[in-house]
């Protein structure tokens, strides 16, 4: 045989003892040069909460109550959807209970230099005694500015700008403040 042939021969018996894989192998962690470890799944980052403050009533005045959300992306709206649902059972258990009517959603909020501009449902305006409407603007006046960044807050229902009922009894069509209801603050 010519030193070709048998190259060629050689060649031919390395490459026929290659065995052909299809997919992924498994190589032995022992066979490695470094460390590798293997999650199974996939991994949930682990949350974590802030406990923001919500106002209610007991015995006609705002009570401050904590709910914990989870801080990434909490906002304004999430704090506001908390208050929507209302007190827990035990809660109401206490008698705590909210001046917001059933049904009202949050249509939308956002906060420019300090103000919250909360857009809601008709339903917040079912009638009602002026004392408990003004409570019920107290909820939300209180619970948005306990957050960073808001001052003062103006209503909107349905997108329409609307005037809202102070803790004296009058209708103002301008932002209101902690101030405007401090006859319902918490003890």
């Amino acid at each position: 045989m010519t030193r070709r042939r048998l190259a060629l021969f050689a060649l031919l018996a390395m490459v026929g003892g290659c065995a052909r894989t299809t997919g992924p192998v498994e190589i032995p962690a022992e066979d490695l040069p470094f460390a590798v470890t293997r999650t199974r799944g996939p991994v949930d980052a682990p949350t974590t909460s802030q406990s923001y403050k919500v106002y209610f009533v007991e015995n006609d005045a705002l009570v401050e109550l904590p709910r914990d959300l989870e801080a990434e992306g909490a906002s304004e709206a999430t704090v506001l959807k908390a208050l929507l649902e209302g007190p827990r059972e035990a809660e109401r258990a206490r008698e705590v209970s909210t001046e917001i009517p059933a049904g009202v959603r949050l249509l939308g909020v956002r906060v420019a230099d300090g103000v919250a501009r909360v857009d809601l449902s008709g339903e917040f305006q079912a009638p009602a005694p002026p004392e408990r409407i003004a409570l019920r603007v107290a909820q939300v006046v209180w619970t948005l500015t306990a957050l960073s960044g808001v001052r003062a807050v103006s209503f909107a229902i349905d997108g329409e700008p609307v005037a809202v009922t102070t803790d004296d009894g009058a209708a103002v069509e301008r932002r209101v403040a902690r101030e405007d209801y401090a006859k319902f603050a918490p003890p």
